[in-house]
Parts: structure tokens; C-alpha cells; sequence
């Protein structure tokens, strides 16, 4: 049956999400978590919790390590947004396209980043834009009274590329939705890692939806995640180590440290 996991912020939701993993035996299926708040300010605890995945990470695979806010930015590279210049979208996609030659070269990216699978698509002879074609699209809704709410679609797998068993993309789906005054974003992975990517893949959605947001002049709703398997780890980093995260994690929520499940199993 899925797993339902609810939480405010995108820090809360994952530690109330892998918490339900390590008493659940490590691994789920059809592992669903949504963050209420997912564009709330990055506040000290939020960081905090972001520090602890991230020295887990780096005593594990030392400086090889991609940090939480690598995997963040493979999905929003907030850097390169300046919202109050002229032309910020087209600077955005310039930058990141002349980033790019630099960037594949690290191993990680030599199949591809999510934010290029959204500006670049590999769709015919020319790469696709499908985010631009998003916000557009939403802001010429935006000016009808009833504007439709489900037609903002952004794809991440090419069926006749993406052939390989492990690895990128494990993202498979992006949608948004408009109601009333606010975007709502929902994302699919056949597969997220808890401990190397989960909590950068909630921080680089936030970042995307309220990017969009912005652009078209709406609220962030919230964020949805559908893992159709989540696995939090336990044989890759030990599940003494990982219990020790989801304990400090736990207490600077100011949460029990018992690891009892945050989940509601569907009926």
C-alpha cells in the first residue's frame, strides 16, 4: 500500500520521511511525501539538518561527496537566477547553456542534468525549451478568467535514450498545477536515494516552483514527491549512521527521537 508523508518544510518532510524508512526496514514502494511550505525561508534548523546529510556524506566518499546543494542546483541552479534583471529567464537559460560545456564534464553529469533536460530537451533536430514553454503558457492562461489548471507538463526521461538500468535520471516527471491563487508542483522518480539525494531533490523542486511562481506572478502551493521506490540507505552508509542523522535531525525539529512512523498507510 503507498505511504503518505507529510511535513511543513522541505527539511521536515525529509526527516519525518526517512525516519519512516529506517523503522520500516529501509526501503518502500509508492512512497509519497509532501511539503507544505515548500518556498518557506531558509531558516537555521533547515540548514542545520542540510550540514549533518552533508558531513555524513563527505565521511563517507570524502571530497568525491556531491552535496546536498549540488544535487539542488542539477535540478534549479539558483545561482544563475537574478529575478530583478531584465530578461531573467533568457539570461538564466544563456548562462546555464554556456555553462554547460564546463559542467558535463563532471562524471556525475556526463548523462545530463534535470534543468537541461527541461531547457534542452532532446526533442527532433532542435533541443526543446519546455520550461519556458511552461511559464509562458501558464502566463497567457493567466489572463483569461478561467484559466486551465492542468497543462503545465515537464518531461525528464527520453524513452529512446534513457536506456540504462542505474542512474540519471532517476526524476522521471514534472507537473504543475494552478489553483487560485497559487502553483502547486508534483514530481515522479522510479527511484531517490534518501541520504545522496532526497533532501537536494526537495530543495531544487522548491527552488523550480518558485521560480515559476515568480515569473507568473502566483504563491507556491505545495510540493509533492512520488518515489516509486525510496530507499534510505542503510547498507551504503550503515544504519547506525544513518539513525544518528535522523536522531539529530529529530531533535533540531524538536521532535521525538524515538523513530516512530510519521506515515498513514492507505486503506
Amino acid at each position: 500500500m503507498p505511504t503518505f508523508i507529510t511535513g511543513a518544510t522541505c527539511a521536515e518532510s525529509w526527516a519525518q520521511a526517512i525516519s519512516h524508512l529506517v523503522v520500516n526496514g529501509g526501503t518502500d514502494a509508492s512512497f509519497v511525501v509532501c511539503v507544505r511550505e515548500p518556498c518557506r525561508e531558509f531558516d537555521a534548523v533547515q540548514s542545520n539538518i542540510t550540514n549533518a546529510v552533508d558531513a555524513l556524506l563527505e565521511a563517507r566518499e570524502g571530497k568525491q561527496a556531491t552535496s546536498v546543494a549540488t544535487v539542488a542546483n542539477t535540478i534549479f541552479p539558483t545561482g544563475l537566477y537574478h529575478p530583478t534583471l531584465p530578461n531573467a529567464r533568457t539570461r538564466l537559460y544563456q548562462s546555464y547553456e554556456k555553462s554547460w560545456p564546463l559542467l558535463k564534464r563532471l562524471p556525475a553529469n556526463q548523462r545530463g542534468t534535470y534543468f537541461r533536460r527541461m531547457t534542452a530537451y532532446p526533442a527532433g533536430e532542435m533541443p526543446f525549451n519546455q520550461l519556458e514553454h511552461l511559464v509562458t503558457r501558464m502566463q497567457r492562461e493567466l489572463q483569461h478568467d478561467n484559466p486551465k489548471q492542468a497543462n503545465y507538463e515537464l518531461s525528464i526521461r527520453v524513452p529512446d535514450k534513457d536506456r540504462n538500468v542505474m542512474g540519471f535520471p532517476c526524476l522521471s516527471h514534472v507537473s504543475l498545477t494552478l489553483k487560485g491563487t497559487q502553483v502547486h508542483l508534483a514530481a515522479v522518480y522510479r527511484n531517490q536515494h534518501f541520504i545522496r539525494k532526497a533532501l537536494g531533490n526537495y530543495l531544487g523542486l522548491s527552488r523550480l516552483l518558485a521560480f515559476v511562481c515568480r515569473e507568473v506572478n502566483r504563491e507556491p502551493g505545495s510540493l509533492t514527491c512520488l518515489a516509486a521506490h525510496a530507499d534510505a540507505e542503510l547498507g551504503a552508509f550503515g544504519k547506525g549512521r544513518v539513525k544518528e542523522l535522523v536522531d539529530s535531525a529529530c531533535e533540531l525539529l524538536e521532535a521525538k527521537t524515538t523513530l516512530e512512523p510519521t506515515a498513514a498507510r492507505a486503506a
